[in-house]
């Protein structure tokens, strides 16, 4: 519900009003005539990204990037609603051994699957993910399910409640209120440092020192970020062959995504800490934004899972 709070706050601009919600699960009660490929009954996820079809970048198979994309719930109508209406084109049939509450994360597993193959390649000395939460957890499970080993997986965080649950990962952990980042990245990397950092916090400071702790010719990958502009030390990026990348979206990643939750080698049921009605939304809403030190993901549910 992160975006969301971005979302109300006009960070990714749309119009209003508008019904909220992009990560989605649900029942198909109805189709057009020339749908084919889903009937009423079909358990769905949701591809949020509705684009046009006709531009360069559609043509190209960049249909995330399509100047003329539009979202659900930022766009169009989303799914805080008990009915949405979507194209069939951007519905994904759910696996029978992944829930309707399971389902409906399956956008920001997408997306972290996508962030992964835009990495260049997987980590050999080892990925730093900095900013403990849903996707630090997300991100630590892809890439353990990819094989990188979870002892040169580090996550770093500022919360006790998600720390705790990234250990439960056996991966490696930092406490960024009492231990230093570099200190802990040569402790378990040595000095030569991981060839990528991937940033889940926005923080300038941050992102600027990083630079000193990755790898030569490693990369910095911003994957959360909706803040401010970053005035990075370009000298240093090219001194020591820093490549930055970032990713957007999930194209074509929902299906193997869900798959990953079938097998269980991705579990999202850590993360959903709060389960609400369509009533409380509004606390909901106000549990995020006061960010509760045991929350991690809410989950709005029409009906029965």
């Amino acid at each position: 519900m992160r975006a969301l709070i971005a979302i109300v706050k006009g960070a990714f601009g749309g119009t209003t009003p508008r019904t909220l919600g992009h990560e989605i699960a649900g029942e198909v009660l109805e189709t057009g005539a020339a749908v084919r490929e889903l009937k009423a009954g079909d358990r769905v996820a949701l591809q949020p990204t509705i684009s046009c079809g006709q531009c360069p970048a559609c043509r190209e198979g960049n249909w995330h990037l399509c100047p003329n994309r539009r979202f659900v719930g930022l766009d169009v109508d989303g799914g805080y609603a008990e009915h949405l209406v979507v194209p069939a084109a951007n519905l994904v049939k759910i696996p029978p051994e992944v829930s309707f509450r399971h389902a409906c994360m399956v956008e920001p597993v997408a997306c972290v699957l996508h962030a992964v193959q835009c990495f260049g390649g997987l980590p050999r000395k080892g990925v730093i993910i900095t900013g403990a939460g849903s996707s630090a957890y997300l991100f630590a499970q892809v890439l353990i399910s990819m094989g990188v080993p979870r002892e040169k997986i580090l996550v770093s965080g500022r919360r006790d409640a998600r720390l705790a649950i990234m250990e439960n990962l056996e991966v490696q952990t930092l406490d960024a209120r009492h231990e230093s980042l570099g200190d802990k990245s040569n402790a378990v990397f040595g000095k030569g440092g991981p060839d990528i950092l991937v940033d889940l916090t926005g923080d300038p400071d941050l992102l600027k020192g990083s630079l000193d702790i990755i790898a030569r010719k490693g990369t910095l990958f911003i994957y959360d970020f909706l803040g401010a502009e970053i005035p990075f030390h370009f000298g240093m990026l090219q001194l020591r062959e820093i490549t930055i990348r970032t990713s957007t979206g999930c194209p074509g990643t929902i299906p193997q995504a869900l798959a990953l939750m079938a097998s269980r080698q991705v579990d999202v049921s850590p993360l959903i800490t709060h389960i609400f009605l369509p009533s409380r939304m509004r606390e909901a809403f106000l549990q995020l934004s006061e960010k509760a030190p045991a929350h991690m993901k809410s989950i709005i549910e029409f009906g029965t899972s």
